[in-house]
């Protein structure tokens, strides 16, 4: 398992969390002016990470939207408990610890964003 492999899982679970958003890998498409998440791994060194796997999520949400707020804890919430279906019955993925969760609202130009940063301790 690498850490396309790491995304992808992150993905699968966000994905089935029913959020009705577009969900992205790596990065979202120009252009975009709804609700998004971005879903992408962080360069790394492998020394730096032994077993250990960050994945970001980034949950978009425009600042013109007058429930902006509301929407983005929603959604927040909603990919929060996705990552509680990530578990080890395949054998390939051990624990997902989320490391923090902040808001970001500098991160994309009319957009306020959450970051939820994970580490995916992996088996290897």
């Amino acid at each position: 398992m690498d850490e396309f492999d790491a995304v992808d899982i992150v993905y699968n679970a966000v994905a089935a969390a029913g959020t009705d958003v577009m969900i992205y890998k790596d990065k979202s498409e120009a252009g975009l002016t709804n609700e998004h998440i971005v879903i992408n791994h962080l360069q790394l060194n492998e020394l730096d990470f032994i077993n250990k796997v960050p994945v970001n999520i980034n949950i978009f949400v425009p600042w013109s939207d007058e429930n902006g707020m509301l929407k983005r804890q929603e959604l927040k919430r909603k990919v929060r408990k996705s990552l509680d279906s990530i578990n080890s019955n395949d054998g390939v993925c051990k624990e997902v610890t989320v490391l923090w969760s902040v808001p970001m609202p500098d991160l994309k130009e009319k957009f306020a964003c959450t970051n939820i940063r994970l580490e995916i301790l992996i088996d290897q």
